[in-house]
């Protein structure tokens, strides 16, 4: 548990699933790992791993936006996917290669409730002809994340963050994970952009195994802000359009105010209270977009705790080396490396492979044990600035604060 936290601000709370006791196959064994997969979706639908190997590969049916095809990365067809035409809760049928017959069928997925989102399912398997569902899809932190779970249980077999990473447990069918992912966005893109076609996916016989993620463990406490904000587990947060940042009870831990009819960008992360942890300025006129974050209220270089810059200068804005406030010299104490997409990124130590946090999206957050989760907070309030002002343009980031920004804005110029 974390220890010495400020008095009155909550302590984020610990994700508890239980462990996947017996191996989840729905397609075939060959698609079991005895470690965590992490799988990226780009926006062709082809799924590579961390070493960005293609996996999978999913296809569309040509005149046909309801059919598609997971195949592996030789071609073959692994799953052909249906959506069932005038269904009130737009149900999928998935069957085996390229087969149709019932004895084809490995699973079926609906919508939950008829009124209800896209990325809420019930999917069952192909013999089930009951009303209990063998696995639940649960919408996560936004609309674009959600958790797939065994039954009506906790018991976590993988998680979707936004449209672009797949996590998914040891002894779960990641190719049965993947065929979910399929349908889960494509009610995304559903929802987001019209039933537009999607392009897609690939793996086995000869099909690329994903590689194993191998990170070093955090060997010492890293803290920036305060030992009251380590924790010994891992920490999950979410953030959401106004920048209140919650845990997995939905607990708000910080947030994050903008100050406007400033010369200069600024943000203040404050706890639950309201109390300012760290304020962060934006320096003008750089060509590294160069960050520079103090302690509480404070200006001056002893309240310095960290500035942050892009990497090289003609580069992804969310690559961002990071320096302590007493280092002067050229090395970095931590890198932020984008990852599958510019919304997705993981937090280094320094040059090496030691991994702090991993930010995907704009929504969550996950932070290792022993990490200064506030520090990485921080830390996010500079990556999203970079990430928006690439999607939008360097403009005044209401993403932060809507009217209650503006309105403390004024009172704390006044």
């Amino acid at each position: 548990m974390a220890t010495g936290q400020a008095p009155g601000n909550p302590i984020p709370a610990m994700r508890k699933y239980p462990p996947v006791e017996h191996p989840v196959v729905v397609i075939g064994p060959q698609y079991l790992a005895q470690y965590p997969v992490e799988l990226a979706v780009n926006s062709d639908f082809k799924v590579s791993d961390i070493n960005s190997t293609l996996i999978f590969q999913v296809k569309i049916k040509l005149l046909s936006l309801n059919r598609r095809f997971l195949k592996d990365a030789a071609g073959n067809t692994v799953v052909n996917l249906r959506k069932k035409a005038r269904t009130m809760h737009g149900r999928w049928e998935a069957f085996r290669g390229e087969g149709k017959e019932k004895q084809d069928l490995l699973f079926t997925a609906k919508k939950s409730k008829l009124f209800q989102s896209e990325s809420e399912l019930d999917v069952f398997l192909g013999n089930n002809e009951g009303e209990v569902p063998d696995f639940k899809v649960k919408e996560g932190d936004s609309k674009s994340s959600c958790s797939i779970l065994l039954g009506d249980s906790n018991t976590m077999l993988a998680r979707v963050h936004g449209r672009h990473t797949l996590a998914i447990m040891p002894n779960v069918d990641y190719a049965f994970i993947v065929a979910l992912a399929v349908i889960i966005l494509h009610g995304i893109n559903a929802n987001d952009h019209g039933d537009e076609a999607i392009n897609v996916i690939n793996g086995i016989n000869g099909n690329p195994i994903p590689a194993v993620r191998t990170y070093p463990p955090v060997e010492h406490p890293v803290v920036v802000i305060g030992p009251q904000y380590l924790a010994q587990y891992p920490v999950e947060l979410a953030v959401n359009s106004d920048f209140k940042v919650s845990d997995i009870n939905g607990t708000l831990i910080f947030q994050v105010k903008s100050k406007i009819l400033s010369l200069h960008d600024r943000r203040f992360l404050k706890d639950a209270a309201g109390n300012t942890l760290v304020n962060l300025r934006k320096k003008a006129r750089t060509m590294h977009g160069r960050w520079e974050a103090f302690r509480g209220e404070g200006k001056e270089k002893q309240d310095l705790l960290f500035t942050a810059k892009k990497s090289k200068l003609f580069q992804s804005e969310s690559e961002l080396d990071v320096f302590l406030g007493n280092n002067e010299g050229e090395v970095p104490d931590f890198k932020v490396k984008e990852r599958y997409s510019q919304s997705s990124c993981s937090i280094l130590l320094g040059d090496s492979n030691t991994m702090l946090a991993q930010v995907h999206g704009r929504h969550t957050l996950a932070i290792m044990p022993n990490v200064d989760y506030a520090f990485i907070m921080a830390l996010m309030a500079v990556i999203r600035d970079h990430i928006n002002a690439n999607d939008h343009g360097d403009t005044a980031l209401n993403v932060l604060n809507g009217i209650n920004g503006v309105l403390e804005g004024f009172a704390s110029s006044g």
